[in-house]
């Protein structure tokens, strides 16, 4: 490759292997002249006629995987530390860690880890609408699915979540709070609190992301707050631990549903009303095709990920049927 260009080869002979190695990436056709071209490439197909379906279908598939990934372990890790920041100004940079040490462990390692590995199932569009709309394909070339201002915005997202809870969290259970038995709520349950908050939109940030919904994502994405909760009431139960008796005395106050609730409508409203704005103002080219039904008639160029050089999109105004694509 040249010129910071990314270069595809495809060959089916042993003659063909320097220039597939050569290449960005290389496709191998397993025929007649033997394997020797599909062993030194990166992909191998058995007829030419599969290299359409390999970069329009799951070539776009692979790319808009890669980039929601990689976006969201960003967001969900700014998310968890800039808490322990922004802690840090409120106990005069004291040292005191805000989050237990096991929690903080099991964040990424347990109760966020089934979501985003299960979203390798998930298709942006169906499969025939890409191989129709091989236009759509222009979105992985130009590389909008990971530009600097998504990742900017996932950045920032995380932060804004991480000052919401905290903020929220300190602000109810200050010290003039007082439970049901009137007892003062203890630093353990406070950042039990916001833990459990920041599991609950986890769910919620990661079926946004989702285009499609299968058994297996579905479960992955809705199995984190049971998860967090069985662990939470089997590591409070233990005697030794320091965690000890923190699960039962946040089951037993009503105010940490109500917060925990609280929390995570005021984290999420946000985001849908955003995500909604841009899918109904300023539509990529994505969102339009995941209209069904919608033709595209592709005319330009594609600039910033967005569509305004497709035309002859018709949308039916009683009830379109849509999926989502943001």
């Amino acid at each position: 490759a040249h010129g910071g260009q990314r270069v595809l080869s495809i060959g089916d002979g042993g003659n063909d292997v320097s220039m597939i190695q050569e290449a960005t990436i290389g496709v191998g056709i397993v025929g007649k002249e033997g394997k020797q071209a599909s062993r030194a490439a990166d992909y191998s197909i058995g007829r030419f006629r599969f290299l359409q379906r390999l970069l329009l279908v799951h070539g776009h598939y692979s790319y808009q995987r890669s980039c929601f990934i990689a976006k969201y372990c960003f967001y969900k890790s700014m998310e968890i530390a800039f808490i322990q920041v922004l802690f840090n100004f409120v106990t005069l940079f004291s040292g005191v860690s805000y989050w237990d040490s096991l929690l903080l462990t099991c964040w990424n390692g347990v109760f966020t880890l089934p979501a985003p590995f299960l979203y390798l199932l998930n298709k942006i569009l169906p499969a025939e609408r890409l191989l129709a709309s091989p236009e759509l394909y222009r979105h992985c070339q130009k590389g909008l699915g990971m530009t600097p201002a998504s990742f900017r915005n996932c950045i920032l997202l995380g932060i804004a979540h991480a000052i919401v809870a905290i903020g929220v969290t300190l602000a109810v259970f200050n010290g003039d709070f007082a439970g049901v038995h009137g007892d003062p709520m203890d630093f353990r349950s406070i950042y039990t609190i916001t833990y459990t908050a920041l599991i609950c939109i986890q769910v919620w940030i990661v079926m946004l992301g989702s285009h499609t919904m299968t058994v297996y994502n579905l479960v992955g994405i809705l199995c984190m707050p049971p998860l967090f909760a069985a662990f939470t009431f089997t590591y409070a139960a233990i005697p030794r631990m320091q965690y000890f008796g923190v699960a039962k005395h946040l089951a037993a106050e009503p105010t940490v549903y109500f917060t925990v609730l609280l929390l995570t409508m005021g984290l999420l409203v946000p985001s849908l009303a955003i995500r909604a704005w841009f899918f109904n103002y300023r539509p990529s080219p994505i969102d339009s095709a995941a209209v069904k039904g919608s033709p595209l008639a592709y005319s330009g160029t594609i600039q910033d990920g967005r569509c305004d050089d497709f035309t002859s999109i018709e949308v039916s105004n009683s009830s379109p049927q849509m999926v989502r694509s943001y």
